[in-house]
């Protein structure tokens, strides 16, 4: 039974492990790539690269008010519909179902009931 476990384990451990190593060494640099070359950080007169702003304000679209009616009509409407109770009892409702044709019996389902529809 022991035996058993451990090789259970090791055939896990062994892909596992050959998937890391696999990824490990596709991500190194190939050894002709060009490497950056290290400044000094001492050094004052070091080129640095110019530094780029951009406000996160850039693309930023300010809220657009919509059309508010008038507070009688929009009661009228409300009332007109059914008020608060409709809005309720559309909260009630189930959702729309799929729509399923109705030609095509179920024929899987038909077993479960004792063959009853």
């Amino acid at each position: 039974m022991q035996i058993f476990i451990l090789h259970k384990w090791v055939r896990g451990i062994v892909p596992a492990t050959l998937l890391l190593t696999l990824t490990f060494a596709q991500a190194q640099t190939p050894s002709n790539a060009k490497k950056p070359q290290l400044v000094d950080p001492a050094n004052a007169d070091a080129p640095v690269p110019a530094l780029l702003y951009r406000s996160s304000f850039t693309n930023y679209l300010p809220l657009s008010e919509e059309p508010v009616a008038a507070w009688k009509s929009s009661n009228d409407l409300a009332a007109k519909i059914g008020g608060w109770r409709a809005y309720g009892k559309e909260s009630l409702q189930p959702e729309a179902p799929a729509t399923v044709p109705a030609s095509a019996p179920d024929k899987d389902h038909a077993g479960h009931h004792g063959g009853q529809p």
